[in-house]
């Protein structure tokens, strides 16, 4: 199912790069949440490294026709050395995607070793991190409370915002927008448990509805957030460098 196939694409894509943007206007904002939000963006800009595992279920309907996906990726965060990778699978495929610095390396979905090398723009690095770049989302758009929860047994504040869909887009590099047939995102939800202690993420919730070229597809994200403060290492793989670099993106 080709068209199906390219929603499964953009949702790699979602769960490779965090997702980030600018949110609708007049939004109604709980002033419990928005000072939650807050105070966890400052406590993630003095976070060390942590590791993240996300967790992508996509069903994709093109005409009669309904395809369900489910993604995985683990990746790592060294926020001393501006470092960081996601290794995502889907299906069985397996792409990989590195950020040194400002310099984003990404495995390309074709046969052979292609790398698509890419600069990344941010007043600070921790603007391009996941954590960070999910709860940006929040940054303006509807925002509330939902009361309290427990996070693998750490006691969390849950909020819940409905950004627009624009917000989803932001991400995603005009470059590629072609391949993918010009989606477009409708009515994303995003939830985030932050811990009441630490004022970290412990996990966060994203879902929405991709349209492109006829087709639908409604995707579930959740990513998990933990070991804050251990050891990390990211490394750049030799095929990186010295493979087929293609610089700007991904070709076909």
């Amino acid at each position: 199912m080709r068209r199906a196939a390219r929603l499964g694409a953009l949702a790699l894509l979602v769960v490779l790069a965090g997702c980030t943007g600018s949110l609708g206007e007049e939004p109604v904002r709980d002033e419990q949440a928005v000072a939650a939000v807050e105070e966890s963006k400052r406590a993630l800009s003095g976070v060390e490294s942590y590791r993240f595992a996300t967790d992508l279920h996509v069903e994709a309907t093109d005409g009669g026709r309904t395809e369900q996906i489910d993604a995985t990726s683990l990746g790592a965060v060294n926020a001393t050395a501006k470092r960081l990778d996601v290794t995502a699978r889907i299906d069985d495929r397996t792409q990989r995607s590195y950020l040194l610095d400002r310099t984003n390396y990404r495995e390309c979905p074709m046969p052979g070793a292609f790398w698509a090398v890419e600069n990344q723009t941010a007043d600070e690095w921790v603007e391009l991190t996941p954590a960070f770049k999910q709860l940006s989302l929040l940054s303006s758009g509807d925002l509330r409370t939902e009361g309290a929860a427990t996070v693998d047994g750490r006691a969390a504040t849950h909020v819940v915002s409905e950004p627009s869909g624009e917000a989803f887009m932001q991400y995603i590099d005009e470059r590629n927008r072609p391949l993918i047939g010009g989606p477009e995102i409708r009515d994303p939800r995003v939830a985030v448990w932050i811990d009441n202690e630490t004022h970290l993420p412990l996990k966060t919730r994203l879902r929405f509805t991709v349209a492109a070229e006829g087709g639908t597809a409604t995707a579930e994200m959740v990513t998990r957030y933990r070991a804050y403060g251990e050891p990390v290492s990211v490394e750049l793989p030799a095929e990186a460098r010295e493979g087929h670099v293609l610089e700007g993106g991904c070709v076909g």
